[in-house]
């Protein structure tokens, strides 16, 4: 565990997957605040950040993807909130267990390969540093994951 400013990651990890959302034409929005320190481990952070952005964008066929940070009492809160296909209650109650997979296919139709572990993994590293993650959406309406970090004091 390390003090870190996580909008910085962030702005990492928007270089890394750019050119994956730009292939698309999604619009890749980001509404960060200038504070965004945060005490968590970088890696899993980084693990988790590639995993929601990179499956909002693996899932979104159009609209984009909206990557946020907000502090919330002693926590931050990030959010990548998509405009895809969104998610069915049966959906939200299993998507972050292990092995589970949603679907096969990406927006385009085209086959995704995947264990069905990272939404799990995501979930445990949250846990790991004391944080939690989740979802909120409805079918049709697209899908906001998000996740907290404590904040640095």
């Amino acid at each position: 565990m390390e003090h870190f400013n996580l909008c910085t990651l962030i702005l990492t990890v928007k270089k890394l997957l750019e050119n994956q959302a730009r292939s698309k034409n999604l619009q890749f929005n980001f509404e960060l605040p200038t504070k965004c320190n945060v005490y968590a481990d970088i890696e899993k952070t980084t693990k988790i950040l590639v995993n929601l952005i990179g499956n909002t964008i693996i899932y979104t066929q159009q609209g984009g993807v909206k990557v946020s940070v907000r502090g919330k009492g002693d926590m931050m809160i990030c959010e990548v909130r998509d405009s895809g296909p969104g998610l069915n209650a049966e959906e939200k109650r299993i998507v972050f267990l292990k092995y589970k997979r949603l679907g096969t296919k990406d927006a385009k139709g085209e086959e995704i390969k995947g264990t069905g572990l990272g939404l799990w993994i995501c979930k445990n590293y949250a846990k790991m540093m004391g944080g939690e993650i989740g979802v909120r959406s409805r079918k049709n309406h697209g899908s906001t994951f998000w996740f907290t970090l404590k904040q640095e004091k």
